[in-house]
């Protein structure tokens, strides 16, 4: 449940267009909706932009400077992320 509302109706319309399999997919996850929507943890806006901008989409407001981290400057979660895992190189 780490979808925001806005995104709900894309997820759900994938899922509803890729056949059988989406359906059934939703169907068993019904179920399980009041306890994911109790123990909801959205994914942060700075960390969905940051996957919009992966997988070659606009961000999300024109605040946002191109490579940089957040719009005020500082570094996204992700982006800090990705400098603490990553290693040196080995020749």
């Amino acid at each position: 449940m780490r979808h925001s509302a806005t995104d709900l109706a894309g997820v759900l319309t994938t899922a509803v267009r890729s056949g059988r399999r989406g359906v059934e997919g939703l169907l068993r996850a019904t179920p399980d909706l009041p306890a994911a929507l109790l123990r909801r943890r959205p994914v942060p806006p700075e960390v969905r932009a940051d996957l919009r901008l992966l997988a070659g989409r606009a961000p999300a407001h024109a605040g946002r400077r191109s490579g940089s981290g957040r719009a005020d400057g500082a570094p996204s979660h992700s982006a800090s992320v990705m400098r603490s895992t990553r290693r040196p190189m080995v020749p």
